[in-house]
């Protein structure tokens, strides 16, 4: 229960015709309400959590410590928009980069019998450098018709300059003292993503612990 959730919401929920607080608010609410729970003999194939090889030797770890390091959530939302669209919410410590970032893959084109390798993905980025960016296949020059991959981006410091950009901490703090609720979670957000969460929170401990090494991309369980 954290801000992956609310990035989830803020991705999935529809256009709030408005750029206020209440109907950000509402809207991202709304998501949260339909977002299906997973039910306790499905916590195994729709989630996967692992801990870092090492961490057990850390200092002030126990050595049979079962706390795990990483995890990764298959979600689903139940509306006619999102319909058999999964969600995947990953993190974790020790991985091979830090980093926050959002990926949305685009369907494949009808009129292409390529794979999931070749869709247009839309990545946003926000950490370490925030910005967006669009991975999308085009014809390579020449004769054949062969995709390859080009990439098109934008970069907040590159922008408006190295430095100049707001930090989160900085706009946490300019918003409550102008009392803009905008980014902080509502009742009714925070109630719905504990409905979601605590099942996976009852039922966690039963699954496997699956081992992972440092400076890796986390366990190799594909659900």
């Amino acid at each position: 229960q954290n801000h992956l959730l609310r990035m989830l919401a803020l991705i999935a929920m529809v256009n709030p015709q408005k750029m206020d607080a209440a109907s950000i608010r509402r809207e991202r609410s709304q998501v949260m309400k339909v977002l299906d729970h997973i039910e306790p003999k499905n916590i195994s194939k729709q989630t996967v959590r692992g801990q870092y090889i090492g961490f057990r030797k850390e200092e002030g770890v126990a050595k049979n410590s079962t706390t795990e390091t990483y995890f990764k959530i298959k979600a689903h939302i139940s509306n006619k928009r999102w319909q058999g669209v999964p969600f995947y919410m990953e993190s974790g410590k020790a991985m091979k980069e830090t980093k926050a970032e959002i990926l949305v893959y685009l369907k494949p084109s009808a009129a292409s019998s390529t794979s999931a390798a070749t869709q247009n993905i839309i990545k946003f980025n926000i950490q370490p450098q925030e910005g967006i960016s669009i991975l999308f296949w085009a014809k390579k020059p020449g004769l054949f018709s062969t995709l390859e991959p080009h990439d098109l981006h934008f970069n907040y410091d590159e922008s408006v300059g190295k430095g100049k950009t707001v930090q989160a901490y900085e706009r946490v703090l300019f918003d409550c003292i102008k009392g803009d609720q905008t980014f902080f979670a509502s009742t009714e957000e925070v109630l719905a993503s504990w409905k979601f969460v605590t099942p996976i929170i009852e039922n966690w401990k039963k699954t496997k612990l699956h081992a992972y090494k440092k400076g890796s991309l986390g366990p190799k369980i594909e659900i």
